[in-house]
């Protein structure tokens, strides 16, 4: 048990702060006890031992912000019947500090929530997704919660994980199949005008269906007569940044595949496909920051 000095410190003589292998504790005498902290303590006791122990440390920080979320907490674990239990240290006290420096209206406060209500309900909750939760911003909270409000109900079952992007591929292939079909059955010239026509608004409907669906793709065609093209899903190009952002953090990334469909007449279309898909990592954010149901303990 190690004793923290500090000469020139916010913190009372008479404050007693320890670091052992169990985590931080902070022992606090009661005249300092603020009534906004009072309001912290009340609020934290479900999810931290000994509440009043903290009441002061997220004093240093924004509490308006802290209030908000904790209160977010109880609503949200009240409307799922989710029973609150101790976190530990190494989640609790940097979700305190990360969530006190956000905006109090911030959408992403309910994330936050979220995230503490994952870890106080007695599953399991990796330290990592409160650091990876630091890096995202509202532009990529909107970009992320577009695409998985379209996916997450594949993700309860591990085994559908890879469904969205399955399904997304065969609907890709199945339509431009059909298409080639056409030209080899109806068209006496190669590759008609009419058939290229077909090929640029399928592709149109297929980039808005993707994204639809949450898997937004990128595609690259080869028409045998040549020029090239490659069309993509418009979240893809309005929101260029929280892309890369995301993609970064591997809270989500790019799978590519080289598709030919052909026919026995000798008709044949050549694409490449990318579909952006949610990470193992990213449906586990994800699924902490933003459940899609509750989950009942």
């Amino acid at each position: 048990m190690a004793k923290l000095k500090r000469k020139r410190s916010r913190i009372s003589k008479r404050t007693k702060v320890t670091i052992s292998k169990s985590g931080l504790k902070i022992d606090l005498p009661s005249t300092q006890a603020s009534a906004v902290g009072e309001q912290i303590q009340t609020l934290f006791s479900p999810v931290v031992e000994g509440a009043g122990l903290i009441g002061d440390y997220i004093r240093f920080f924004r509490q308006a912000a802290t209030i908000r979320a904790m209160k977010r907490v109880q609503e949200i674990a009240t409307e799922s019947g989710v029973k609150l239990s101790p976190v530990s240290p190494k989640i609790i006290v940097p979700w305190v500090e990360a969530v006190s420096l956000e905006d109090p209206n911030s959408p992403l406060i309910d994330w936050w929530a979220n995230l503490l209500v994952r870890g106080a309900s007695g599953v399991s909750l990796r330290p990592y997704l409160i650091e990876l939760m630091k890096q995202i911003g509202p532009e990529e909270a909107k970009f992320l919660e577009t695409l998985w409000k379209a996916v997450s109900e594949y993700y309860h079952d591990k085994s559908n994980a890879e469904v969205p992007g399955i399904v997304t591929r065969m609907t890709v292939r199945a339509q431009f199949g059909a298409i080639v079909n056409r030209q080899s059955n109806f068209e006496k010239e190669p590759w008609s005008e009419k058939t290229f026509a077909l090929v640029a608004e399928t592709a149109t409907e297929l980039l808005l269906t993707a994204e639809k669906n949450g898997v937004p793709i990128r595609l690259t065609l080869y028409p045998p007569t040549g020029g090239i093209t490659w069309p993509t899903s418009p979240i893809l190009s309005q929101m260029k940044a929280a892309l890369d952002v995301s993609r970064a953090l591997n809270v989500v990334e790019f799978n590519s595949y080289s598709e030919v469909v052909s026919r026995s007449l000798g008709e044949q279309l050549r694409y490449d496909i990318r579909l952006l898909e949610f990470s193992n990592l990213g449906v586990e954010f994800m699924s902490a920051c933003r459940p899609s149901r509750p989950t009942k303990s």
